[in-house]
């Protein structure tokens, strides 16, 4: 055996690493045979290396010496290292003269030759120069060997080939953390800080670790060391890492999309998973994962044999920051959404017929997917699986002519099997909405409002959707029967104020939207009251109303100007209602609880309702004359 290739997914990638243990053998084992009794002579150190990372700062530099950049150059370092040119100059040498004048140094001396980063020409398509050193060393009666590191798995000498994994967690793992400690003259790590955050965030990886700890001279804990790994100063590493091995890796974007779907799991993840979400044949699947082994995957075997892939920390952040670009990227990220929304499917057929739905669905052939789903010849654990019947609600719902019936009957089987999925409830609350069935859109909205299980975010948009509701509901009323059309314009901003009062709470998450239709509700039952001569309830509602932190009393000072105006016109009863009504929001306006935003703009909302109620008064006094 004349060759041997380390090719690593753990990037030992500092120079110093592959050439300490060239220094060592050279100073220790000059005496040990190493073939036929043939005793070392020469150990040769060659680096192909272009670029490299600085762990103290994360960032990629280029290397100020590189030994070669083609194999001719390779072959006349080696040489030139042997002595073998003396005074002449190889650039007068042809290329066949170069490899004559390799043979003769090969045949002279007994020499270990490290080659590192032997890629760098691979990459781009130029000649290792590997088939000639492997032929004369082969022939040379002298022996001798050649070690090559490389970061993928190699096509030359597999069976000569040693993957080098991460660092043993036991031994090498604290050692190593040790030595970048010294080097870089930071404190180590607590111990729930090495064999945890560290051990997790790293990987295990050298480089990263490297880089984590080099992060520590800055920062003042380990914890702020690896945030900045895992933020922007962590960037240019993980392009060290891995675009490289990325950019080769096939055209067609399997190898990538099966990378981005288990970023997207985050958990490991069988083949039948895989399979069922990446709508791929079996052969393809093997294939992307052939591709991706060695330096991106993690395999392990659960308890009875079957293999679960994975991506670590490191890979998932790289992964997730390069795949938003991939064709593929929303389709999948919705199929995972879809798939982590319920209890795990355990079976692909489930996932299989759910891909062929939804994929009719998403491509607005609602009658081809009903068509799928009568003829489809599914059994119970398919049909039955609340999934299937989400899909099957969303077919009927979406028909030109809606099937309420069917459509109602599977979302309320999926609803009932607590498979709360907040875009289902959505088609199933516009199903309604949309035939003009009010009471039963707002059956919808409560199915929402009323579970713990739905997020705050949900709740939020229901309790929107029943102020869209009864908003509805109330414009169609407002011809026959204004009276009730206001009184369904109340309860609309009542569900329009929860809906933002809920956003708060949830962060300020869509608080916007929220404002902005409960604005466009208020506007609307402001017009509505003085057209109709309702201005008593506006008041009502306001002197009524409980607002939280989101809803100040400001804004009701413009609407009230607006309405106020109208104020004095009418019968003495209704002039006597909206004054009785003016008393009632004043005392609420001068309420200390009652929130705005400065006492000047409390001030200014008593003043104008004193001056409306003086306003009144003259009115009925001139009414009564």
């Amino acid at each position: 055996n004349y060759m041997a290739i380390f090719y690593t997914k753990c990037h030992l990638d500092s120079r110093v690493i592959r050439y300490d243990f060239a220094k060592r053998v050279s100073d220790s084992w000059r005496n040990q045979p190493i073939a036929e009794n043939h005793k070392l002579d020469l150990v040769i150190y060659l680096s192909a290396k272009k670029r490299e990372l600085n762990p103290l700062g994360g960032k990629i530099q280029g290397v100020e010496i590189t030994d070669f950049e083609t194999a001719r150059e390779q072959f006349v370092a080696i040489i030139t290292a042997a002595g073998g040119f003396g005074a002449e100059s190889p650039g007068k040498l042809s290329d066949q003269a170069i490899v004559e004048r390799l043979k003769d140094v090969l045949t002279e001396f007994t020499i270990l030759l490290v080659v590192d980063d032997i890629d760098t020409l691979t990459t781009k398509g130029r000649d290792s120069g590997s088939d000639v050193l492997y032929r004369i060393f082969a022939r040379s009666p002298k022996g001798g060997k050649v070690l090559y590191t490389l970061r993928e798995e190699p096509l030359l000498s597999v069976d000569q080939s040693q993957v080098v994994t991460g660092l043993d967690l036991e031994f090498e793992y604290i050692d190593f953390v040790d030595s970048c400690c010294k080097q870089f003259g930071v404190k180590e790590p607590s111990p729930e800080d090495m064999m945890g955050l560290l051990a997790k965030t790293s990987e295990c990886l050298p480089l990263v670790l490297e880089t984590i700890i080099g992060f520590r001279r800055t920062t003042s804990t380990y914890i702020e060391a690896t945030n900045l790994w895992l933020d922007k100063r962590g960037e240019e590493a993980r392009e060290y890492l891995f675009r490289r091995e990325y950019d080769r890796l096939p055209s067609d974007n399997r190898a990538r999309n099966l990378l981005l779907l288990l970023q997207l799991l985050k958990v490991p993840a069988p083949t039948s998973i895989l399979l069922a979400i990446l709508q791929c044949t079996t052969e393809q699947l093997s294939d992307s994962i052939a591709a991706t082994k060695d330096l991106f995957l993690t395999i392990d075997d659960d308890s009875e044999g079957e293999s679960l892939f994975s991506i670590g920390v490191v890979t998932r952040t790289f992964i997730e920051k390069v795949s938003t670009d991939l064709t593929h990227y929303q389709t999948l990220r919705e199929r995972v959404r879809y798939y982590n929304s319920e209890n795990m499917p355990q079976s692909p057929e489930i996932m299989a017929v759910a891909m062929q739905l939804e994929r009719r669905l998403s491509e607005g052939d609602f009658g081809g997917a009903r068509e799928y789903y009568e003829s489809h010849n599914m059994g119970a654990q398919v049909a039955e699986h609340p999934r299937i019947q989400r899909i099957a609600g969303d077919i009927y719902a979406k028909q030109k002519s809606p099937d309420l019936e069917n459509a109602r009957k599977h979302y309320s089987a999926a609803v009932n099997a607590e498979y709360l999925d907040r875009t289902m409830m959505r088609n199933w609350f516009y199903m309604e909405l949309n035939q003009g069935l009010f009471s039963r859109a707002v059956k919808v909205c409560l199915m929402v409002t009323d579970r713990d299980k739905f997020s705050p975010a949900a709740k939020a948009e229901f309790h929107g959707k029943r102020g869209l509701t009864y908003r509805s509901e109330a414009r169609q009323l407002m011809g026959d029967s204004p009276t009730s059309g206001i009184q369904k314009y109340t309860i609309a901003m009542n569900a329009y104020a929860m809906s933002v009062e809920m956003s708060l709470n949830n962060r300020g998450t869509g608080i916007g939207q929220s404002l902005r239709h409960f604005e466009v509700c208020l506007r609307e039952f402001a017009s509505n009251c003085v057209v109709t001569g309702n201005q008593a309830v506006f008041c009502q509602f306001w002197s009524r109303s409980t607002f939280g932190r989101a809803l100040r009393f400001d804004l009701l000072y413009g609407y009230l100007q607006f309405v106020s105006v109208s104020m004095t016109q009418g019968s003495q009863n209704q002039l006597a209602e909206r004054k009785g009504a003016l008393y009632l929001i004043r005392n609420k306006v001068a309420a200390s609880e009652t929130r705005f935003d400065s006492e000047e703009s409390r001030g200014n909302c008593v003043t104008l309702i004193d001056e409306t109620i003086v306003k009144i008064d003259d009115a009925m006094a001139w009414n009564v004359a």
